[in-house]
C-alpha cells in the first residue's frame, strides 16, 4: 500500500514538472520578463525617434521640394511631367495640381490631388490626398516601410459625439525631423445607431444597444517645413482673426440698424392719431 502511494506521489510530481515545462514552452516570458521586453522596446523606439528629430532632411513629392522657390519649383515639375493641371489661387500663394503615385506590385500608378502652400515665395507645405479606399492600406504600408513605422508617433483624434449621429475622426502616423515632418493621416466618418437589443426588457439600458461603424473618407500625406509651416499658420490665423473681426463688425452694424428700425416703428405706433 505504501509503495502504491509513493508511486502516485512520484507520478504527480512528474506530471507537475511536465505541465510546468509545457506552460513555459507556451508562455516563455513571465510578467516581469514581458514588462522588461516592452520597456526595452519603448526605449529603442524613443531613441529612434530622437535620432530622426536630430536629422536634417529635404523632403519632396513629385518634384515639389520643401523650402524651394514656390513658382519656379512648380514650373520645373510641370515641365518635367511630374505634375499637371496646376491652378494657383487668386493671391498666388498656394496651388493645386494632380500627380501620379506608383505602388508596389501594381503596373499602373494612381492619380492623387496635391495642395501646395507657400510663404514669401518659398514652399512651406505640400499635402497629397487620395480618396481611393482600395489603395489606402497599400499607400500606408509604403510610407511605413520607407520611413520606418517604429520611428513614427501615432495619434488618434475624433470629434465630440454630443447628441450627433455622426462624427469625423482620423488616425495619424507622424515622422518628425529636425527641420521638416511627414504626417500620414487616415480620415473617416463614424456613425452610431441605436437599435433594440432585447425587446423583452423594459430598462432602456438593457433594451437598447448602440451600433458603431466607420466609413473611410480619404488619406492625406502632409509634408511640412517646420519654420515656413509655422509662418503659414501664423498668417492663416491672422487672416481668420481679421475675418472674424469683420463679421463681428457687420453683425453689430446690422443689429444697430435693426434696433433703430424697431425704435422708429415704436415711435410711429405711439404717435399716430387713433
Amino acid at each position: 500500500m505504501k509503495q502504491i502511494i509513493l508511486s502516485f506521489m512520484l507520478l504527480a510530481t512528474v506530471a507537475s514538472c511536465v505541465e510546468s515545462q509545457s506552460k513555459k514552452d507556451r508562455f516563455p516570458y513571465d510578467m516581469d520578463s514581458l514588462r522588461a521586453v516592452r520597456e526595452e522596446e519603448a526605449l529603442q523606439k524613443e531613441a529612434l525617434q530622437k535620432s530622426y528629430k536630430d536629422s536634417t532632411v529635404y523632403l519632396s513629392f513629385s518634384g515639389i521640394k520643401l523650402g524651394e522657390p514656390f513658382r519656379k519649383t512648380i514650373s520645373v515639375a510641370r515641365s518635367e511631367g511630374k505634375i499637371r493641371n496646376v491652378k494657383f489661387d487668386k493671391d498666388g500663394v498656394s496651388a493645386t495640381c494632380k500627380a501620379d503615385l506608383f505602388l508596389p506590385k501594381r503596373e499602373e500608378s494612381i492619380e492623387v490631388d496635391v495642395e501646395i502652400k507657400s510663404y514669401q515665395d518659398t514652399i512651406a507645405s505640400c499635402v497629397v490626398i487620395s480618396t481611393k479606399y482600395e489603395t489606402s492600406e497599400i499607400i500606408r504600408s509604403l510610407y511605413n516601410d520607407i520611413y520606418n513605422i517604429d520611428a513614427a508617433e501615432v495619434k488618434e483624434e475624433s470629434d465630440y459625439w454630443g447628441d450627433k449621429a455622426t462624427r469625423n475622426g482620423y488616425g495619424a502616423w507622424i515622422w518628425t525631423f529636425k527641420n521638416q515632418s511627414i504626417t500620414f493621416s487616415r480620415h473617416y466618418e463614424e456613425k452610431r445607431e441605436y437599435y433594440v437589443k432585447n425587446p423583452k426588457m423594459r430598462n432602456p439600458n438593457n433594451r437598447y444597444g448602440i451600433r458603431y461603424s466607420k466609413i473611410f473618407k480619404s488619406i492625406s500625406i502632409l509634408y511640412s517645413d517646420t519654420h515656413y509651416g509655422k509662418k503659414v499658420k501664423e498668417y492663416e490665423d491672422q487672416l481668420a482673426a481679421e475675418e472674424e473681426k469683420l463679421q463681428k463688425a457687420l453683425y453689430e452694424e446690422l443689429r444697430a440698424k435693426e434696433k433703430a428700425r424697431e425704435e422708429e416703428q415704436k415711435t410711429r405706433a405711439a404717435s399716430q392719431d387713433i
